[in-house]
């Protein structure tokens, strides 16, 4: 058949296509394909095709603080009540992100020490992406880098947010992570 009809052409479908026949896979009562798997099958389709401005947390959002921030019960505080884990730290003007205090590691620090003292919370060395980048590079950049936030920048170089690897994710699996 092949020698008179000739090869025969391979099928693609458009993302737009894959989709709808998840839909209806999940819509058979004959297929394993449950709503879940459903909504992350669309999201993993979908993520690549958004930036990280539509999905970061702005600069006015995000909880940051001084590099000579000193390790205080009022500190400790603010940090418990942000319920983050990673949170950017800056120098001077909170547009002047100079790295990224981890939460579990002022288990270890000394008391009443700035956050520039610390030995082993404050990471100076930061993942930064632009605000136009496309999720599927930044998730490829985070997973090479170890990375779990990322600091934001326009293109004239000035911090406008920050994007985790959480928020990514959330993306994929189309449905919000509550943390503890």
């Amino acid at each position: 058949l092949d020698y008179f009809l000739g090869s025969e052409l391979p099928t693609t479908y458009s993302k737009h296509e894959l989709m709808d026949i998840i839909s209806e896979h999940e819509d058979s009562e004959h297929s394993p394909i449950d709503a879940d798997e459903e909504r992350i099958l669309h999201g993993a389709l979908q993520f690549s095709h958004l930036s990280v401005i539509e999905v970061m947390t702005s600069s006015n959002k995000v909880v940051s603080f001084d590099e000579y921030q000193k390790l205080t019960d009022l500190f400790y505080t603010k940090v418990n009540e942000s319920g983050f884990s990673r949170l950017p730290v800056y120098s001077g003007d909170p547009s002047n992100i100079v790295g990224i205090l981890y939460v579990k590691d002022l288990i270890v620090e000394d008391e009443n020490i700035s956050i520039k003292q610390t030995e082993e919370a404050l990471e100076r060395s930061t993942l930064t992406v632009k605000g136009k980048d496309m999720l599927d590079v930044v998730l490829s950049k985070m997973l090479k880098t170890r990375h779990h936030i990322a600091i934001v920048r326009n293109s004239e170089k000035k911090f406008i947010g920050v994007i985790s690897l959480e928020d990514i994710i959330e993306e994929i699996i189309q449905q919000e992570i509550e943390d503890e």
